[in-house]
């Protein structure tokens, strides 16, 4: 799969998250933020469960062109698990530096959460030991979840025994199916870099049951069936 460097302003894409004084998780609403204090499985335990998808996806960051010295790697691990306690999938999103320097970290936005419920936080009993503060939910239809990280964040050089990735952030949903037509909008911490804005495409996202792709499917029968007779 491609990864793909866009020439999209940040400020368009930070638009869609506004700061609302705001309250605490779960982040249901859309235009809401929630600080993020960090869990374990044994405090939710509807977190433990199955991988059922798991890929690493590479990120690059180009800040002068003429210069490729100027530029980043790093990588976005992202998981689904099928919990064990309910049979529904939690979205995992983990960044793992790459490269020989140090990676400034912003935020990292996952779309394709529209009329889900979403519980937000990340694990403090797995991988990694760099964490974000808060999570937002995007305006209007609430399509997209954001973890930031506070400013000055960064994620250490892949180096012998460094550990070089943050904590699992993860998104815990009532959906029981997935597919690969979401998103991800990764912003990285460089004040010099113009966009700092990477895009991933084809990620995974919740999609409707069977049942309820079922009632649509009877309901715009019926409505047919309908307007057929006012036709006759």
């Amino acid at each position: 799969m491609l990864t793909r460097l866009l020439a999209v302003p940040a400020l368009a894409a930070a638009s869609l998250f506004a700061l609302p004084t705001a309250d605490a998780a779960p982040l249901n609403i859309p235009g809401c933020v929630a600080a993020l204090p960090g869990t374990t499985v044994a405090a939710e335990p509807q977190l433990a469960g199955t991988v059922i998808h798991d890929e690493i996806r590479a990120l690059n960051f180009v800040g002068d062109p003429m210069d490729p010295t100027t530029g980043y790697a790093t990588s976005l691990q992202i998981r689904v698990v099928r919990s064990s306690l309910d049979n529904t999938l939690d979205f995992y999103y983990r960044f793992l530096n790459n490269d020989e320097f140090t990676f400034p970290l912003g935020s990292v936005d996952a779309f394709g959460f529209q009329g889900y419920d979403a519980n937000v936080n990340y694990r403090t009993d797995g991988l990694g030991d760099t964490a974000p503060t808060t999570a937002l939910r995007s305006v209007g239809d609430g399509d997209g979840i954001r973890f930031a990280f506070s400013a000055g964040t960064i994620v250490p050089p892949d180096l012998p025994g460094a550990n070089n990735s943050t904590r699992f952030m993860f998104i815990d949903t009532q959906a029981t199916e997935f597919d690969m037509n979401g998103h991800i909008n990764v912003h990285a911490g460089l004040a010099n870099f113009d966009p700092a804005l990477a895009t991933l495409m084809n990620t995974p996202r919740p999609i409707p049951e069977p049942a309820s792709l079922a009632i649509l499917t009877i309901g715009g029968a019926l409505i047919g069936q309908r307007r057929h007779r006012r036709l006759d």
